[in-house]
């Protein structure tokens, strides 16, 4: 998430918008926000009302590590959904997909 924090304004100039989900409560998620100094909004999903609609809820009932492309309609146009923790697509990546959206 940081990295994606550190690419903030080139996301911002292709006309994107970040933002993260957690499951955790909304002050584990601001602690977390606020810890890492994230350039964009970590938002709580306690209930796992979002994570299942996407599809990425594991077996623990934790949010598997995944990103979400979508277009102006909110349309998933790319998607990327980790296996662990660190296995998260790059910003650099991200980046690269977004331009073939837009």
């Amino acid at each position: 998430m940081a990295g994606l924090s550190e690419k903030a304004l080139e996301f911002r100039g292709e006309g994107a918008n970040v933002v993260g989900l957690s499951a955790d409560p909304v002050h584990v998620s601001k602690g977390l926000r606020d810890r890492l100094n994230l350039a964009f909004p970590l938002l709580s999903d306690p209930k796992r009302i979002v994570i299942r609609k996407y599809g990425v809820l594991n077996k623990d009932q934790a949010a598997k590590p995944a990103v979400f492309l979508l277009d102006r309609k909110g349309i998933v146009r790319w998607e990327y959904i980790g296996q662990s923790p660190s296995d998260r697509p790059s910003p650099e990546t991200l980046l690269q997909e977004l331009a073939k959206i837009n």
